[in-house]
């Protein structure tokens, strides 16, 4: 009996297969290590960003926390996962319309994982490998538009944006640190307001620093993509990624980076890592309880 041709490969599987390069043994143990560090960074946040005024639901804390933790809860069970994901992508929508125009940028983001993690069968190998296609490709997206707009805006070619970012309290020691005695004395007196400026340092190696930004934000796309220069970009990333962060002090924000980032390597470094992810956010938990001392981290 003759055998059937094989189905012809698309332009968009090819394109998909660029992200390819696990591990068939570990491919399960890292897509799952994923998404329960992904969950422990949504259910955290949900409790860190709550207060005596409410959360980012809109909703009494004694509602929308233990809501929360049953979602996140239900993404550890096999049976209930998906629903569970898909619970907490409408969650996560509410939170977006309970703050708009003012919800952080990886909101969206966290909603695109949700429904990818609610959509995608893991437990069948062509699901689980286009997920693991999905995050990658996702974070690349994100890396390169993020310089693209730096670009398009105009706003780190003479470092204008990091000079009026000394107004921000979070970027204030980094900043202190970072700018000549005499710009950071003169931009400090400014408030945002208009007439004030010009915003511009007499550096040139904020000047560098801040076009080096951009450059090197699109530049690690390609080099995430090829696979023999895969591992030396993950940890150029990263280190890139813990730079700004400590300035930014979005660390949730960071840890989800962080976390699709690991999902590039061959072996399940999500997996070795989660005990550390736990720890992280055990901390900030306490930070927020006033436990531990007071660090901005959002």
């Amino acid at each position: 009996m003759a055998k059937r041709p094989a189905a012809p490969v698309s332009w968009i599987d090819r394109v998909l297969a660029y992200m390819d390069g696990d591990d068939p043994a570990t491919e399960l143990s890292k897509v799952r290590a994923f998404r329960w560090i992904f969950v422990l960074i949504v259910c955290t946040e949900y409790c860190a960003r709550a207060g005596a005024k409410g959360n980012d639901l809109g909703l009494s804390n004694w509602v929308a926390l233990p809501l929360v933790a049953a979602l996140g809860a239900a993404t550890l069970l096999t049976r209930w996962e998906r629903l569970g994901f898909l619970a907490l992508a409408v969650t996560q929508c509410l939170r977006i319309w309970h703050d708009f125009p003012g919800v952080g940028n990886h909101s969206y983001l966290e909603l695109l994982l949700c429904l990818l993690c609610a959509f995608l069968d893991v437990g069948q190998a062509q699901e689980r490998k286009l997920l693991l296609r999905s995050v990658r490709w996702m974070t690349c997206v994100v890396f390169f538009f993020a310089g693209v707009q730096k670009i398009v805006h105009g706003y780190y070619f003479r470092g204008e944006l990091l000079a009026y970012s000394i107004s921000i309290e979070a970027f204030k020691p980094f900043l202190h640190w970072l700018f000549p005695a005499d710009d950071y004395a003169r931009l400090s007196m400014y408030q945002g307001r208009t007439g004030d400026g010009p915003y511009l340092v007499s550096s040139w190696l904020v000047v560098l620093l801040s076009n080096f930004t951009y450059v090197l934000e699109i530049g690690l796309v390609p080099l995430l993509v090829w696979r023999r220069t895969r591992a030396p970009a993950i940890l150029g990333a990263l280190v890139f990624l813990a730079s700004i962060e400590s300035a930014a002090r979005e660390f949730f924000f960071g840890l989800i980076y962080v976390n699709m980032l690991l999902i590039f390597f061959e072996r399940d470094i999500n997996r070795r890592i989660l005990p550390v992810y736990v720890a992280v956010l055990a901390c900030l938990l306490l930070i927020r309880l006033k436990v531990l001392p007071e660090v901005i981290f959002y």
